[in-house]
This record gives C-alpha cells, structure tokens and sequence, in this order.
C-alpha cells in the first residue's frame, strides 16, 4: 500500500483549503459536525464521527465504524507472510467493529477553535469465522476461526479549515498527528480435521501485547456555523 503518497496528497488537500480559508476575512467558526476518515476508507473501514461542543473549548467526539472483509483464500498466514498477523487491518479476510470517544480541549487562539489536543479511547473487534486456507508450508487445507480485540488510547494535536457552504453550515476539514498506545489480545483456531488422510486435529493460539503506535490522519465533515454574540 501507498501511505506515505496518500498522506502527502492529503496534506497537500488541507494546505490548499487551509490557503483558501485564509483568504476569507469572515472566515467562520465551526460548532457541532459530522465526518467521516478518508484515511480510513483506504483500508476498507468506514468511521463516522459526530463532535457535539459542551463549552467554547471543549467538545466530545463520539466514532462508530466498520471494517468490511472480502474473503481471499490466497491469504497465507504463514511463511512469508507471517507479518500479516500483526497488521490486523491489512488483513482482507478480518472484518470489524469500531466505537471511540474522544475528550478534546482547543486553544485559545485567533481565529477561535483553531487547534486542538485530543485523547482518544477506542475498542476495534476483529473477526472472522471457519474460514478455508492454505498452508503452504505442509501444503494442507485448514479452516481457520479468529478473534482480535484491541483496545488503546491516543493523544493527537491537530488543526482544522474551513469552506463555506451556506448560511447555516460549512466543510470543516481536520489534520492531525500523534501517539499512541494499544493492546491487543489475538486467538484463533485452525482445524486441520478437514484432511482426512492426515490426523493433524487443531490448533488452538492465544497471545496479548501492546503496540505503541503513530498517528497521522485527515478527517472532513459538515459542521454548523457558531453564533457570534
């Protein structure tokens, strides 16, 4: 995959809309929205997100998403592709559920709600169920059954521009960058019983970790214009 080509064209995005907002002396302030994660949609996932403003620089976005899988029995999970298993959403064949909320505290700064600090609490379930595989290795069929449940926390800075869309709303596009933490608790089954000629059985994995990780990432949404008293 392209990332780090996606990134630079999704940063040179936000330059030029970050430019155009610039050259809007009215340029508005944003308040509650809806956005979606085009970074996301790269990996197959879907994320909605809904940020509500409880105080001028406080708000709380709350995320829902789902990975869509697409069943590809070529997937080895073992030999050189080994790495697979620890890049749980680069795998075609996991699908998953995603839920997030995210405290955020924005700066004071001119033109307000310029910049922000997020923290992130997330959960993503992975899963996929009896599954026919390859191994390549011992060159036997399988059916594999997996659980993936990873749960962290991330800690982003970002900034945001804004479009004008009507009187009433704008496009708010948000960039940003972090750290993060998670852990992750992986199990599955691989059931060998399909080989009848071999008497293999099953085999029955469990492990736990945490993973730092590295954020980076541009989310886009429709938001309303803030009334200025």
């Amino acid at each position: 995959m392209k990332l780090p080509k996606t990134f630079f064209l999704l940063s040179l995005i936000f330059v030029s809309i970050q430019s155009f907002g610039q050259q809007n002396e009215n340029n508005p302030v944003y308040d509650n929205g809806i956005y979606i994660n085009p970074t996301q949609l790269l990996l197959k996932e879907i994320i909605l997100s809904y940020e509500h403003f409880h105080k001028d620089n406080f708000s709380v976005e709350y995320s829902l998403g789902y990975k869509i899988a697409k069943y590809d029995e070529n997937t080895s999970y073992h030999g050189d592709y080994i790495f697979i298993e620890n890049s749980y959403m680069l795998d075609p064949n996991l699908q998953a559920l995603y839920i997030s909320v995210a405290p955020t505290l924005y700066f004071i700064s001119t033109p307000p709600r310029k910049f922000f600090l997020g923290f992130e609490v997330f959960n993503r379930y992975y899963w996929m169920n009896d599954k026919l595989f390859h191994n390549d290795e011992q060159n036997l069929d399988y059916r594999r059954t997996q659980r993936n449940n990873v749960t962290g926390l991330k800690v982003i800075i970002g900034t945001n521009a804004q479009i004008n869309l009507s009187h009433k709303h704008l496009i708010n596009v948000k960039f940003y960058t972090g750290l993060g933490l998670r852990y992750k608790i992986e199990t599955y089954k691989e059931n060998y019983n399909i080989n009848p000629e071999i008497n293999i059985g099953s085999l029955t994995y469990r492990d736990d970790t945490f993973v730092p990780s590295l954020q980076l990432g541009l989310k886009i949404g429709i938001a309303k214009k803030k009334e200025i008293l």
